[in-house]
């Protein structure tokens, strides 16, 4: 019975490619022992083929769409360094030794206060261009001139 229901499947297919007649369908069918097949029957296989394909489609281009999101979450990479796995963080290519901790640089630095420079740095020490002159200084660039009163 499977097999009479995949034979009249594959008869169906050949009158919707082929673009077959109805009476030349019935014809062909009668020839291989099956029953005619309508109009409904026809359009049902072409409707539910299209559905499936379209159904198809979309569910792969969600599935690329969430693996593409997938591989952008992702936060280490694994690689492997002399037979070993490491772990290898998102931004960089390749495994990025650590360098000094913060206990090894103390262990080995050392602070240098350099006497004459306060706290202006290099701007401190200013090197007067002009000589002051002697005196009384006026004020008079500092008031201004008001007409109202």
């Amino acid at each position: 019975a499977i097999r009479k229901d995949n034979e009249r499947t594959q008869l169906l297919w050949k009158v919707l490619i082929q673009g077959t007649s109805l009476p030349e369908a019935a014809q062909l069918f009668l020839d291989q022992g099956h029953q005619p097949p309508d109009e409904k029957e026809l359009l049902d296989l072409r409707t539910n083929t299209l559905a499936h394909f379209r159904k198809k489609t979309v569910s792969s281009r969600m599935m690329a769409k969430t693996s593409l999101k997938n591989k952008n979450k992702k936060g280490v990479t694994k690689r492997w360094l002399n037979n070993e796995q490491v772990t290898v963080s998102k931004k960089d290519k390749y495994v990025r030794e650590g360098g000094e901790t913060a206990e090894d640089k103390a262990k080995t630095s050392v602070e240098l206060y350099i006497l004459g420079i306060g706290r202006g740095g290099r701007h401190a020490v200013k090197i007067a261009r002009e000589v002051k002159k002697k005196g009384p200084v006026s004020n008079n660039h500092n008031k201004k001139t008001s007409a109202g009163g």
